[in-house]
């Protein structure tokens, strides 16, 4: 043990924190088991001490905001196993249904709290709002005025979530929408709250699209493609696509190589199969099929919808207490603090990006 505790001190005082430190960014160790299991499982298994209460954090975000800063979070503490995963595809069409049931799936008791009036589970724009309905609600009309929408426009809505942008659009801007999902209970909601609008919803890979549309759009779904994936991906949506048409991709990304594309915590417990691209790999999948008309960073507004996200998961807390139980409670809250901090260190990236098949004819506005 002695031995194992000085090395875990020293990948600490690497990454800037220093063991049972004064400072409230410095974790406390409570079981000393915790660091054989940091020793054995890297960053797996010091997540995982973290929920289980053997280590604690005073500063969540500001302990996990410094391992991002260090710039060696992914070279000394990560999951060897999250960079053998790239080697493999994890994302083929059979695996690409594991998301939407193990989380996705999860229940709409806790959704409908944390995201609020417009079910959007996905990066809020706060340029000039003050609450996270407003947020959103900016949100959706940013996506709508970047695709340049009008009336009668047929819309193609990859990842559809819970219907909330497809009931938006065809709500305010007059278009109709085929959103296409791997989750049931997603395509269930989508159903009862777009019920009566233009909007049809499919329980289906975006691999079998197979039709045209005036403009697409994907927001919040990028991120369970898969770089072995990506040129597939684009086809698809430039076939799907008009001559004149326009995409707008709003997706997590990263910028920097010492930012892990998942880590194994976030693998086994929360987003299956998830991959955040690097901005490089988008830009290689694009080539001679789209030009890029507007490439928007707005990363930092993610860090205040996750924090939104968190407060709203406390206040309804009480009444999901028994379903969900309190490792549950621990473990998302530590999800939602990490996710956090990704942000708020500017590891990690939101980006929208705009799209056109050959450059849009007179240029392209860029809106802020």
């Amino acid at each position: 043990m002695p031995v194992t505790k000085w090395h875990v001190h020293r990948v600490a005082e690497s990454l800037g924190l220093k063991i049972n430190g004064k400072r409230p960014i410095d974790p406390k160790i409570l079981d000393d088991k915790a660091y054989i299991r940091i020793a054995t499982d890297w960053s797996l298994g010091a997540s995982e001490a973290i929920v289980d209460k053997q280590i604690h954090l005073e500063d969540p975000v500001g302990t996990m905001e410094q391992l991002l800063l260090s710039r060696k979070f992914l070279q000394v503490l990560e999951h060897p196993l999250s960079r053998i995963f790239q080697w493999f595809n994890l994302q083929t069409p059979s695996k690409a249904w594991e998301v939407g049931k193990e989380h996705y799936d999860l229940g709409v008791d806790l959704w409908e709290p944390m995201f609020g009036k417009y079910m959007q589970y996905s990066c809020a724009y706060w340029k000039d709002a003050k609450t996270l309905d407003e947020a959103q609600e900016a949100k959706l009309h940013l996506i709508a005025k970047k695709l340049k929408l009008q009336p009668g426009m047929k819309v193609l809505d990859i990842g559809s979530g819970w219907g909330g942008l497809a009931k938006f659009l065809t709500t305010n801007y007059g278009v109709s929408v085929v959103g296409y999902t791997i989750s049931k209970e997603q395509k269930d909601y989508c159903d009862k709250v777009c019920k009566g609008l233009p909007v049809e919803i499919r329980l289906a890979d975006y691999r079998t699209i197979n039709e045209k549309f005036d403009r697409a759009v994907s927001v919040g779904m990028f991120e369970h493609v898969g770089a072995r994936n990506y040129k597939d991906y684009f086809s698809t949506i430039n076939r799907a696509l008009k001559d004149d048409g326009l995409f707008l991709l709003h997706t997590m990304g990263i910028s920097h190589h010492s930012t892990p594309h998942n880590t194994l915590w976030v693998h086994k417990y929360i987003f299956k199969n998830g991959y955040f691209p690097h901005h490089t790999q988008v830009a290689k999948a694009i080539e001679d099929l789209f030009i890029i008309e507007d490439w928007h960073n707005m990363g930092y507004n993610y860090y205040l919808t996750y924090k939104a996200w968190e407060e709203n998961l406390e206040k309804v807390w009480p009444k999901l207490e028994i379903k969900y139980g309190a490792n549950f409670r621990r473990m998302w809250t530590f999800y939602l603090q990490m996710f956090q901090a990704l942000w708020r260190s500017r590891s990690g990236q939101l980006w929208q990006v705009v799209l056109s098949k050959d450059g849009m004819k007179g240029g392209y506005e860029s809106i802020r």
